[in-house]
């Protein structure tokens, strides 16, 4: 009876073990996404960005076409297949797989953050075994189980607490049948070496900065990523648009190849002034075909920046090339310190760079404390509810319970701390090291800026300059064609004022290009571009100001970098 009651409770432990250890996959997905964005949603700031299109989809589940925020965006294509500017960024922005890997460095930054404070929370511990024991000329079966908790605390010390219970069944030898139960509970508190609550923090602080330059850096990701989908968005509509010029200027070249072959057979036009025609007319056709080249393979990279299957035909929005030329009557009004103070208080980078240098501060402390003596002061309690036999933690091993109450101090002489030491020096050259990056990035953004306000005002003077040059090219062509009716020019006349029209049509949508993307850029580069829910960006406090002229920006200069900031 003795050993059925025996075999009974071992099949019901091996069921409960078994029952106790499958988990729930997807519930744990679910849960872990639960944690990491609620840690993201506390850490982002409206300062640093709309929070959208920053979640990732469940591995191994299809990719809606969502922003995995619950915010729809559109990216169905049209019957005709004609790709919209915000089709193409809000594709960019859900199927790009660079872009989809931030996403996930975001995610997995968060994720240490709930592995660095899983260290300070409570952590249970349990479990237990049964069988048949034998010591010496003792025999028993039984069972052992026990269930408890350790924890970190902020001053250092580590406590933990368990409960034991055991019951043997003694087949033969001195020891008693019957159940026991076993208190346990351990505090170890350091007194010198990492008793500060600076240092003991020191993981889960670092943990905790890293996810907020993880989102900063995730958002300034955003910015250059939207501006480059844009930028080659710009230059897709160029090359079409030259294309479309290449084309119109070789049928124009047709036609009038047909009415010279006409003037050249009543004998009004001489034969090498048809040739010369001839000429440029093949010559415009091999531009024509090598136009269209330029504009397919350009086209197949873009897609597949977009994760458009290379099968898929698609076609741009030309309205797009009309609306950004009317676009450039606007203009942009600041001054270059005006843009660099903005700049200094908006860019997420510089704020992540002047961070790291309190972060390289705190663990040259870190290594100090390190270097100190280790005193710590030990308490340990071991109490049990009868004086009867358990097994042991070793696996076949019988032992009496009894109470065991200590109290000691555990003493660890600095003697031997070269590698400590060496820790302290490598901290403080990388405290030096971050000062100077700091340092650097502070002069880089100063010099992006003074480049992106310069670009802004060439661009601008530039499309000004070749769009009344394209005017007079078209009004040059018209001249030329009407002299040549009445034999007052000669073809290569007609012919230079075709090919300087084409000229100056192309340059003049280049400029118009050239100078979006510089206000693009400098919106991007003085950090005001504001990333919206769908993925298209509007501009933040800059959006009714423009480029003046240039300001010197010593005053700027003579400040401290992180005052600056931190103002």
């Amino acid at each position: 009876m003795r050993y059925e009651f025996l075999r009974c409770v071992l099949w019901i432990g091996i069921f409960c073990l078994i029952a106790g250890c499958r988990t729930d996959l997807s519930r744990t997905v679910e849960q872990m996404d639960a944690d990491v964005y609620a840690i993201i949603d506390e850490t982002w700031t409206d300062a640093m960005g709309d929070r959208s299109n920053y979640r990732i989809p469940d591995a191994g589940l299809p990719q809606a076409e969502s922003d995995y925020n619950g915010i729809a965006i559109q990216i169905e294509l049209s019957p005709s297949n004609v790709l919209t500017l915000p089709q193409a960024v809000s594709l960019a922005t859900t199927h790009n797989r660079a872009y989809a890997t931030e996403k996930e460095q975001l995610y997995l930054t968060a994720l240490n953050l709930i592995d660095a404070r899983h260290i300070y929370e409570p952590i249970p511990f349990g479990g237990g075994r049964g069988g048949l024991a034998n010591d010496a000329d003792n025999r028993g079966a039984g069972g052992f189980g026990h269930l408890g908790i350790q924890r970190l605390l902020a001053t250092g010390a580590q406590v933990s607490a368990d409960i034991s219970m055991g019951w043997m069944d003694i087949i033969s030898g001195d020891y008693r049948s019957g159940f026991s139960t076993v208190a346990t509970a351990m505090v170890t508190q350091p007194l010198l070496r990492g008793s500060s609550r600076k240092i003991v923090m020191e993981n889960l602080t670092q943990a905790q900065r890293n996810t907020l330059y993880q989102i900063r850096d995730f958002n300034r990701y955003r910015k250059e990523f939207v501006t480059s989908i844009i930028s080659d968005y710009y230059r897709l509509l160029q090359l079409n648009d030259e294309s479309i010029n290449a084309g119109n200027h070789y049928n124009t070249l047709v036609e009038m190849y047909a009415t010279l072959e006409k003037r050249a057979l009543a004998g009004r036009l001489p034969q090498h002034e048809l040739k010369q025609a001839g000429q440029d007319k093949l010559a415009a056709f091999a531009d024509y075909m090598q136009s269209q080249r330029d504009y397919k393979n350009t086209l197949d990279a873009f897609k597949l920046q977009l994760a458009i299957g290379p099968n898929v035909w698609v076609s741009l929005d030309m309205h797009e090339l009309e609306a950004l030329k009317e676009s450039v009557s606007s203009h942009l009004e600041i001054s270059e310190e005006e843009a660099i103070g903005i700049t200094l208080a908006q860019r997420l980078d510089l704020m992540n760079a002047a961070d790291r240098v309190d972060d390289a501060r705190r663990k040259v402390d870190v290594a100090a404390d390190a270097i100190r003596a280790e005193l710590n002061l030990i308490g340990y309690n071991d109490s049990e509810t009868s004086n009867r036999t358990v097994f042991d933690m070793d696996p076949g091993e019988l032992r009496k319970t009894r109470d065991r109450y200590e109290l000691g101090l555990q003493l660890d002489l600095p003697l031997d701390r070269l590698a400590e030491k060496t820790a302290y020096r490598r901290a403080i050259i990388g405290f030096v090291q971050q000062e100077r990056a700091f340092q650097e990035t502070f002069d880089t953004l100063i010099l992006e800026v003074q480049r992106a306000c310069r670009q802004v005002e060439e661009a601008r003077h530039r499309y000004d300059v070749e769009s009344e040059s394209s005017q007079l090219a078209m009004q040059r062509t018209k001249n030329t064609l009407l002299l040549l009716q009445y034999d007052r020019a000669n073809t290569r006349d007609v012919l230079d004022a075709q090919k300087d029209f084409l000229k100056a049509r192309n340059a003049s949508t280049e400029a118009a290009i050239d100078y979006a993307i510089a206000c693009l850029e400098f919106f991007r580069d003085t950090g005001t571009m504001k990333i919206k829910p769908d993925g298209m960006w509007e501009a933040g406090q800059l959006s009714e100001i423009t480029l003046t002229k240039k300001v010197p920006t010593s005053s700027v200069e003579k400040q401290d970098p992180k005052a600056i900031i931190a103002n």
